[in-house]
């Protein structure tokens, strides 16, 4: 009975930390106006009109840092985001989050995109209503302190000269560090066990 009550136990230890070793946490931002500074720290400007580059379309564009601004960088102590979501209000009448596909994902344009410096990471835009965005990061990746990156929410049904918004970013923390991988946890487990078994032996007596 010894046996089975520590095999279950180191199991269950062993269940534990092979488990999910992060957690979610959120940082919300608002901004108004036509530039400022969002949670955590990083600039925005909204471009009313995108024609001042010839080869843009002309529609108005709510950046971080700001459409032909170059690039944000996601700061130093804070946890990798996996996820952003901005909502507008107030906009004006027939006026819409451009929801277009975008044709030129790699070339500078003016549509609605979240993407790592030099657009080699993309991430996936969901909408929901004419108002709101959510991208999400690519599986298995996560925006890390150091690394460049910009978004661009472009606007469609007029010309928008300021905004009203909420959003926030969610991160992922690793707890405890490094955590060791599955298979060194299981011969780890299966030594406790082994090494209960024979000092348990030895106290019964028993070969």
């Amino acid at each position: 009975m010894l046996n089975i009550k520590l095999t279950v136990a180191v199991l269950g230890l062993l269940g534990i930390s092979c488990g999910t070793n992060a957690f979610a946490s959120v940082i919300p931002f608002a901004g108004s106006g036509s530039t400022g500074t969002i949670n955590p720290g990083l600039p925005w400007t909204l471009t009313p009109n995108s024609d001042t580059v010839s080869i843009l379309r002309g529609v108005s564009v709510w950046g971080t840092p700001g459409l032909g601004s170059g690039d944000d960088t996601w700061p130093a102590a804070t946890d990798p985001a996996v996820e952003f979501s901005i909502t507008f209000t107030g906009l004006p009448g027939g006026v819409t989050i451009d929801q277009s596909p975008d044709p030129s994902p790699t070339a500078f344009d003016d549509f609605t995109r979240d993407h790592n410096a030099n657009d080699t990471v993309i991430w996936t835009p969901t909408y929901t209503g004419g108002n709101t965005v959510t991208f999400d990061a690519p599986a298995g990746y996560t925006l890390t302190p150091g690394t460049q990156f910009y978004i661009n929410i472009a606007f469609a049904g007029g010309t928008v000269n300021t905004v009203d918004f909420t959003g926030d970013f969610v991160t992922t923390e690793v707890l405890g560090g490094q955590v060791p991988e599955p298979g060194s946890l299981l011969l780890v487990g299966l030594g406790l066990i082994s090494t209960a078994i024979f000092a348990r032996k030895r106290l019964t007596g028993r070969p």
